[in-house]
Parts: C-alpha cells; structure tokens; sequence
C-alpha cells in the first residue's frame, strides 16, 4: 500500500477492538451532534463525519436513557461501559472477552448485558460486552460489527451517512392463525439448550402457545396466535421477555418424549375417524389401519397446515420485455365477501398466499360447487389468469394418455386411490414469478407463492412432480394421473408392500394425502371416470347418464359437444368411428347442416352402446 494510500485512510479510520486491527470511522469536522431520521418502510440514516464518529442511540436501560456509541465496522464485539447503565440493570458474568489491539495491555470485559435499542418504532435486543469506565475511548461505548450487521447498516463515506434498515423485523400474524417464527435468545441461553416456553398473552388478541424447542444460531421457535378478524403486525419479541423455563438434558428428554407421544396418539385418533373403510372386512380393515398408522404422518389432517415439497418447482415464462397486466377486480356480490375473505385467510394460514405490492393483478371469482350429500351449497375463489396465460409460453412436459393407463390396470383384485391435499398448492412456486399472480380482494392484494389453480403449464409441472415423486413404481405397482394416485394388487400382502412404497416416496418428498377423499382396499373403484373391478373396466353410468337425455343436436357446436362426451369412452363401442361417421361428416367446414335419419340412427346408437354397461376384459 501507498504512503499516500496510507495517509488517505488514517484520515478515516483509527482504533483497534478485538482479535484483529479494528477500521473505526471518525467523526464530523463541524462538531455537529449526529441525527438519525426514518422513511416510511423502516429505513433509517444516521449522519456521520470526520472527527468524532458516534451515533447517539436511544437505550431506555442506559442512564441517561441514550448513549454515545463509536461506529467500528472492524469490532468483534458490542461494547457498553459500566458506568453508562442503570443500576437495576444485572450483567452476566457467564462469558467475558479479552480486548486486544486499542490498550498496550488486554483488556477483560465485565460480562455481557441485553439492552434494547430503540429505532423509530421498532426495538432492536442487542448482546452488548460491559467494560470498566477507564476505557480509553470517549464516547460511552461502541458500535460493533456484530450491531451493523443486525441492523443491516451501510456506510456511505462519499455521503457521511449510516443507513440501515429494520423494516424486515416486523412480521404479519393473519387473522384467527397461528405463526412460527423465531425469537431471539441471545445472552440468556447458549445455542443447544432446551428452553420451554410457557402459554402466556403478548398483546390484546395476540397469544404464544406452551412450545418445547431446542435454542439453534442464537434463536428459537416459537407459536403466535392470533384471535382477531384482522392481521396484526408484530416484531418478534426477545426470549427474555417472554415467560420461559430452561431445561436439563433429562427434564428435556421427558417432555418431548410425552410431547411426541401424545401428538402421534392425536393423529392417530383424528386419522382413524376420517378413513372410509365400511367395505372391508377385519382382516382387510386392520391391514389398511396398521399401515396409515404407521405413516399418520404423511396425511393432511385437520389443523394441519398445507405441506410443501422441494421436488419442483411451477415457472411462469413470459417473453422478454413483457409488460406488467394489471386488471381491475370484477364486481362481486356483497353476499359472498365473507366467503371470499375467510377463503383468502385460510390461504394466507396455510402459507399458500402473501401480501403483495406487485404491478400484476388479476380479477378474483367466486363459483359455485356441487351441492354436497346434506344439501349445502359451497363455493370455491379462483383468480382469472387467462390474460396472463394468453403471454404464458407453454410447457411440453407430456401428460399420460389415459387409455394407456386402464389397459395395464389388468385383473387386479384390491385398488387403492389416492388423493393429494390441495395438490397444487404443495408445489412453490419460483420467487421471481409469484408477483405475476398477484390478485385484489377488500382486503387487500395478495400473490401466491405456491402453485395456484388456473396457471397456464399448472398441470405439466404436476404431472413432472408425481413422476418423480414415483419413478420405477409408476406404471408397474401404481399408476398415476396428476393428482390421481391408484395402487393395484392380486392379495392383502402384495397390496400392504406396494402401499407402504408409496408412503415412502410422499414422506420422503413432503407430499401429503387427503385420507377422506383416499380409497383403500376396494374390490371395485372410480378411477378417471371409468369402474375398475376384478371382472374387467366399464364406463361410470354416472358419467354416461348424461348422455340419455341429451337432446338431439340442433347445430354443429351441439354435434361436437355429443361427441366429445361420447369420445372419451369410444374404447367400449365397437367400430365406434364407423358408427359416428353420419355425425363427424356435419363438423366439415364444406358441409351443410342436415340431421339426416342417418344422423338420428348413429346418435342413439351410440347412447345405447354407453348406457349398458359394456365391459372390457
């Protein structure tokens, strides 16, 4: 280095804190008091200059309830002196450093003290090292790198400015919801402790569970609940604030062996009373408990939190320089925003959806679903993408032909069909691509961050996922069609081996089954629309009955529509294309529209043919 190099950064930078030189930048020329000040999204700018670099920084448990701290972007350590503190404040002596490089000799700090820097509206628990009042700098202590490095400080020399930015800190409980999120552990117990964490209220409508956890990297888990109608913004609190009791190796080993014993008996219990199994017979029906007990883990239960997998992940390309679409919201009726609402926060619960600032939006539906067994009428909130899908480039991932499947499912004896639990939405979708599906209720704006419904190449990327999930057992042991899983076998045995296959694969994957949608141990089974049984495969004739009152086709759309129904099962009408011939013949650009007694004999042939139950072997 320069002498002149030299000179340039000794004007800046003196000091010496730590295991190694320290870089301590001076102060302002001009004598002036450092002012910080803040922005709207929590990022605040402290000034400094050329002589006497400190930051006066708000700490309520300090004397004056401030103190003067001296920036050092090279110290290993936050340091305080004594004298600075409250009386009432306690320092623990458990852990003590020796200072090198500011004295001729090492200095031994006191012990380490938790103090709370306030920033704007935010408090920042910061470990601070206590050293005696005889420590030869001015100022009441100093300002390490392990500080700046929470606060996320950036020096601007050029400026004299310190920025940092606490905006992050603050998280979002959604309404009545439960969170985890971690807590700050830092000069009140050491990483790889056992910390039990009592159930005590933090704010009006906010509470945190009783929880067991192990302390990792200076933090442990904690569960906030909220009880409000409405998200409540929050920063985590420290652990010293929180009513916790700390635990030896055994006490430990005790609870958490209750604690998962107790849970797994839980599930167990909810999972038995959700399974469909009035078909089988005992020794059938304990075959099926014993192995869904065995992996109670991989069924998504009430209460339960939607899963998400790491096998891959939904992309959403768009063409280079293509601009944001931002639609308005569509009117919808007043009635159904309740609806709408709890919908959302059950999405935003589960992690599925965040807020958004993005550009993108897309109008929100509400559509009704099928009237259910007790009469019900229950909707279901879908985003319209179809502007974002028209400049969504398409994925040629290949879905499985459906004909091909039932032609292997052979003569079986037992099938199991398998139901994953809001499928799509295990699936993540990529960071850079979850501002596109950004939608608006009264509410607010959101965006997901797992796969949503309606996405152009959705169903690609799902079928790419199960094919991983189940390489070298789909197509032999188990077949698979999106989210549609059945496993087949001649004997309860075979059946137990391939079922416990496929667990393995979904635990091993994260990927979780709905089990009161789940089939198990069925002689006979709806699988794609089709009756898969021992004597062979046949049409649903729930499916088919449709066709018995279609009404004759008055136009060419109606004669497309008749047989695109009956297309699906032309496997089971002999000389299907032969017969429907007089029909395909009206779909020609050149022809002329004429229902014929031709037409009339191949249409009611054809509805016959699929209304009697054909069978193949």
């Amino acid at each position: 280095m320069s002498q002149k190099e030299k000179a340039r950064r000794a004007k800046y930078f003196n000091g010496h804190v730590g295991k190694r030189r320290a870089l301590v930048c001076e102060g302002r020329t001009d004598g002036a008091q450092p002012q910080a000040h803040g922005s709207a999204k929590g990022i605040y700018v402290i000034s400094i200059g050329l002589v006497d670099n400190h930051a006066k920084m708000d700490i309520p448990q300090c004397h004056q309830g401030s103190a003067n701290l001296l920036l050092d972007t090279g110290a290993d350590l936050n340091l305080i002196k004594l004298d600075t503190l409250s009386d009432n404040v306690k320092v623990n002596t458990d852990r003590t450093y020796s200072l090198q490089g500011i004295h001729k000799t090492p200095v031994t700090t006191m012990g380490s003290v938790l103090l709370d820097i306030h920033i704007g509206n935010s408090t920042q628990p910061t470990e601070f090292q206590v050293i005696p009042m005889a420590f030869p700098i001015p100022h009441d202590g100093i300002m390490g790198r392990p500080l700046l490095e929470q606060l996320k400080a950036v020096i601007d020399c050029n400026q004299g400015t310190l920025t940092w930015d606490i905006s992050t800190n603050e998280i979002t409980v959604p309404p009545r919801s439960q969170v985890v999120i971690p807590v700050c552990t830092t000069n009140v117990v050491g990483d790889n402790r056992d910390v039990l964490i009592h159930s005590q209220q933090l704010a009006e409508d906010l509470f945190c569970g009783n929880v067991l956890n192990t302390v990792q990297n200076g933090q442990v888990l904690i569960c906030i609940a909220n009880s409000r109608e409405v998200p409540i913004q929050m920063i985590p609190p420290h652990l010293d604030k929180l009513s916790h009791q700390l635990l030896d190796e055994a006490q430990a080993k005790t609870i958490f062996s209750i604690q998962r014993a107790d849970n797994r008996q839980n599930r167990i219990n909810l999972l038995q009373k959700t399974l469909r199994l009035d078909h089988a017979n005992k020794e059938e029906r304990k075959s099926v408990e014993t192995i869904c007990n065995e992996y109670a883990d991989i069924f998504h239960l009430e209460g339960d939190t939607i899963s998400c997998t790491d096998a891959v992940q939904h992309e959403i390309k768009i063409p280079q320089g293509a601009q944001p679409i931002h639609q308005r919201p569509y009117r919808l009726p007043y009635s159904q925003q309740s609806e709408i609402n709890k919908q959302v926060n059950e999405l935003l619960h589960d992690g599925v959806i965040t807020t958004s600032d993005s550009p993108w939006n897309a109008p929100l539906l509400i559509v009704p679903k099928k009237v259910n067994a007790s009469g019900e009428q229950k909707y279901r909130v879908v985003v319209d993408y179809r502007k974002l899908n028209s400049i969504t480039i398409g994925d040629a991932f290949p879905m499985p032909n459906i004909n091909e499947i039932l032609d292997q499912l052979g003569r079986a004896k037992y099938f199991s069909c398998l139901d994953m639990a809001s499928g799509y939405h295990q699936v993540p979708l990529h960071p850079k691509d979850q501002e596109k599906t950004a939608f608006s209720t009264n509410q607010g704006h959101f965006q997901f961050q797992r796969m949503s419904f309606g996405l152009k190449g959705a169903p690609s990327t799902f079928q790419r996922l199960v094919n991983r999930v189940l390489m070298g057992i789909n197509g032999f042991r188990a077949f698979v069609y999106l989210d549609d899983v059945i496993v087949i076998a001649s004997s309860i045995q075979e059946h137990e081996e391939r079922l416990r296959e496929v667990f393995d694969r979904l635990r091993q994957y994260n990927l979780k089954l709905q089990p009161s949608k789940c089939e198990f141990m069925r002689r006979e089974v709806n699988y794609l629309g089709h009756i898969i049984s021992e004597e062979g495969i046949k049409p649903d004739l729930k499916k088919t009955s449709c066709l018995t009152n279609f009404p004759v086709p008055r136009n060419p759309k109606e004669v497309k529509s008749f047989l695109g129904l009956a297309g699906y099962y032309r496997k089971f009408v002999k000389d299907f294309s032969q017969i429907s011939k007089p029909l395909t013949t009206l779909l020609k650009e050149e022809a002329r529209f004429e229902w014929t007694d031709l037409c009339q004999h191949a249409f009611e042939t054809l509805k016959g043919a699929l209304t009697t139950e054909p069978i193949l072997q």
